[in-house]
Formats: structure tokens, sequence, C-alpha cells
């Protein structure tokens, strides 16, 4: 099934014209479709997500993930504990108690090969761990004015830097001290724990997937979220849960 949507995603990307509309663009379609794809079902009651077995559930956080927030960060932390999986995106500052904080940017970089198409607050990002299933089959991704991970606490988990930030990338009011754009917790009580922090949401959207890598990330976080066993999806986008049925792949013409 994700080998279909990897098929599907790289031949809409390949196409000479991608879709305009500005909903469209800052969607999430594309990287919604390989999590449509796999066998978990599309779940909206967040408030059963904390409920029942964790290890069979995936949690997805994007945007705002403090607005509406229905669940404490240390009730989320023992989800991920107890074997539950978590993607939580954001380019805004967010202090998750028991979890880590990300601090808002725009980071900027200062080489010149590290701009990409020439600005400096759109880092392209070719510091990857290896081997780890996030990382499998990249180069380089390329981010758009992301914060940065700038805390992380290590109680009952383990964490791992993803992805690193060009040596010079400078955050907001010129600090020199900037973490990583993507960092992975796994439990160190159960096996199948792990939550994915991204300091940036938008390398998700429709638009930033025609970019670098990018696409082949977001495949390879829904692989990593979804593995054998995952029965349930929550998709939560600034606060508001995504219905049971995704939105289309592409616009209504």
């Amino acid at each position: 099934q994700l080998l279909f949507a990897l098929t599907l995603m790289t031949a809409l990307l390949s196409r000479a014209t991608i879709p305009q509309g500005h909903d469209w663009q800052f969607g999430l379609n594309l990287f919604l479709l390989p999590l449509a794809q796999s066998a978990v079902n599309t779940k909206t009651d967040i408030h059963a997500a904390l409920r029942g077995d964790p290890s069979k559930k995936v949690i997805v956080l994007l945007g705002d993930v403090d607005k509406n927030m229905q669940w404490s960060w240390i009730n989320l932390h023992r989800f991920v504990r107890d074997g539950g999986a978590v993607l939580i995106a954001t380019d805004q500052d967010a202090r998750m108690t028991s979890i880590c904080r990300i601090s808002a940017g725009p980071v900027r970089v200062t080489a010149a090969d590290s701009k990409y198409q020439g600005f400096d607050d759109c880092p392209i990002v070719r510091q990857f761990s290896n081997p780890h299933p996030l990382t499998k089959g990249l180069n380089e991704v390329v981010a758009n004015r992301s914060g940065y991970i700038s805390q992380q606490t290590s109680f009952n988990a383990r964490w791992s830097t993803i992805a690193a930030f060009p040596a010079g990338t400078r955050g907001p009011s010129n600090r020199r001290a900037v973490g990583p754009l993507i960092s992975v917790m796994t439990s160190a009580r159960h096996e199948r724990g792990k939550l994915v922090v991204m300091a940036d949401h938008s390398i998700l959207l429709n638009s930033m997937l025609t970019h670098a890598d990018n696409a082949l990330l977001a495949l390879n976080i829904a692989d990593y979220l979804c593995d054998p066993g995952r029965e349930e999806l929550y998709v939560i986008v600034d606060g508001q849960p995504l219905g049971a049925k995704l939105p289309p792949l592409m616009p209504e013409i």
C-alpha cells in the first residue's frame, strides 16, 4: 500500500503542472495519502485516542499544537512510553512538558550552498542520522522559516537527532546555539513507543513536497509511524481533528 502511495506521489510530483490553488498548495493532501493507504483507520474522537492500547494507535499533531489541546503533554508522553506512535510538527514556540520544547524561528543559514534559491531562511539540510528509517534515501531536505528543537527530556525515553541544520545556522536575535530540525524519542519501556518531532510542519505541505527530498521524507515518516499492528490514526491540524474522509488528493477542476 505504501508502495502504491510512493508510485502515485512520484507521478504527481513529476508532472509539468502542479495545482496552483492557494488551499491546495498549503494543504496536506499528499502527506496524508500514504497514511490513508496504510492499514490504519482514521478516527475523529480525539478523547478516545489515549484510551485503550497505545501500541495500536498513531497520533499526528500539526501546526498550532497548543490550540484546543485535549490532553496534557505528560499524558502524551505516557502514551509514547506505553507503545504509542506520535508525530508532532510545528514551527511555532511550543513548550511540551516532559517531552521537549520547540523554539520558533526563523532560523537562518550563512553558507551560500545551504540557502535554497538564495533565501537564508530556507535552509538546505544535509546532515542526517544514518542508518535510520526516517532518513532512508535522503540526500537533502528543504525547510522554510523553521523553528528548532531547543530542549529534550530524558525521562523514560531515548532521543536521537535525525536531521541537523548546517554549521553556522542562527536562530532569532542571532542566537548561535540552534538545536535539531528533526529528532526522535523512543520509549525506554516499550519497543513500539516512538515520537517524531519536527520543528517545521511546512515541510509536509503539498507545495513543499515538490522540493528536494521532502516527499521521500514524508513517506518515510508515514511508513515509520504506521508500522504493522497499528489500527487507529488520529490526525489533528491546528487543533482540529480531520474526519474519517481525508482531503482529496487533487483539487476539483
